[in-house]
């Protein structure tokens, strides 16, 4: 029997508030091992291009033609044979996804807590505010508390954020900077509808340029635990390591509940369009994948190769990128997801101010991070045998 594992269901910051949100950065200069940023809206993306080293340079490739990341891609329109390629869909969109949720969160604070609020950002000290926002629907939160930490010479170091709503944390952002390594963790938990819920954990890691690029390759690492009500939900633990040209994924989800069927996947694919800030310009291209799962006839690793186009190539440069790969095993227990004790907020905080703003303001001066979440049932496509 077919089984199917909803990959993901991208929960952001503002997500909860709008369809999307998102920052510009620019993809030039800079060569200096440190990198140093003063301002609140310098602050680098996770979802900053992978340059291949610390120059400005970016790779530009240009197949004849890639699946787009920001298309609305269903099964009626999506036109490949691989399974492999389907699934990568989904897996790419949803962890970039999540990799820009906490760009997401920057971005709220880059348009909405600004010195005009009289607040002294640079401080070093935690600040708490409340926000009235007009227009929000779902959980969109009502109370933060944050903190920008520089050094000696004026540099960020620190940027720490707290989220609720109606008295109860649902985010917990944090991003750090010595010289030029970079680390972010975004958490988070949320209602989606219909007696469903998700709760996340999101890590971004790598080397910047002083433009705010990442040099060399990074490391997105993603859990999360869906609830879909009545006892039915699944889990999944994957790595992604984005280069300036490709993205690697090395992952597993299980279901809980009546299934506990897994998947287990290890898989390389070309990034199309990756120099880009919008997310959803991004697409993929040809790739491979060795994958384990139920929807296998003997339930043994399987090995395919698509080409840019999604069909089925056995002659694929990439099949040779899985050599000596082997996919995760999945566990039979949940990651954990929930904050650390140090993640922890209790939201009582006096608000030292309340900001006011309107969904739509937000959402048109955040744009770029927003991927349709839209899941492919892959085993409908083409199931690997």
């Amino acid at each position: 029997m077919k089984k199917c594992f909803q990959v993901f269901v991208g929960v952001g910051i503002l997500s909860l508030i709008v369809t999307g949100c998102g920052s510009s950065s620019s993809t030039t200069g800079g060569t200096d091992d440190s990198v140093a940023l003063s301002e609140l809206s310098d602050l680098p993306r996770g979802t900053a291009p992978v340059v291949a080293d610390t120059s400005s340079s970016l790779a530009s490739l240009a197949p004849n033609f890639e699946i787009s990341l920001g298309e609305d891609t269903t099964l009626s329109n999506f036109n490949g044979s691989s399974y492999g390629a389907c699934e990568m869909i989904n897996r790419a969109r949803g962890g970039l996804f999540q990799a820009g949720s906490g760009d997401q969160v920057l971005c709220f604070m880059q348009n909405m807590i600004t010195e005009e609020t009289g607040i002294d950002l640079y401080d070093g000290e935690y600040h708490a505010v409340d926000i009235d926002m007009s227009g929000a629907e779902g959980s969109a939160p009502d109370h933060v508390k944050f903190k920008v930490v520089k050094n000696d010479a004026g540099a960020i170091t620190q940027f720490e954020l707290f989220g609720c709503t109606s008295g109860s944390q649902t985010y917990y952002l944090s991003q750090t900077i010595s010289d030029s390594s970079f680390s972010m963790t975004n958490k988070g938990s949320s209602d989606t509808g219909d007696s469903s819920s998700v709760t996340y954990s999101a890590s971004v890691t790598g080397t910047l340029n002083s433009s705010g690029n990442f040099t060399g390759s990074k490391t997105i690492d993603l859990a999360y635990v869906n609830d879909f009500g009545g006892g039915e939900g699944n889990f999944c633990d994957m790595t992604f390591t984005q280069t300036d040209v490709d993205l690697t994924y090395d992952g597993y989800c299980r279901n809980t509940g009546d299934s506990t069927a897994a998947e287990e996947m290890f898989a390389v694919v070309d990034l199309v369009d990756n120099d880009s800030a919008v997310l959803a310009d991004w697409g993929i291209g040809a790739g491979a994948v060795k994958i384990v799962s139920d929807n296998n006839t003997s339930g043994e690793e399987v090995t395919q190769g698509w080409d840019e186009n999604g069909a089925v190539d056995a002659e694929s440069a990439h099949l040779a990128d899985l050599e000596g790969h082997t996919p995760p095993t999945a566990s039979d227990t949940a990651p954990s997801v929930d904050f650390e004790s140090e993640e922890i907020y209790d939201c009582g905080d006096t608000a030292e101010t309340t900001i006011t703003a309107t969904a739509d303001t937000i959402m048109a001066a955040c744009a770029d991070f927003d991927l349709p979440q839209t899941h492919l049932e892959c085993q409908d496509v083409t199931v690997i045998e």
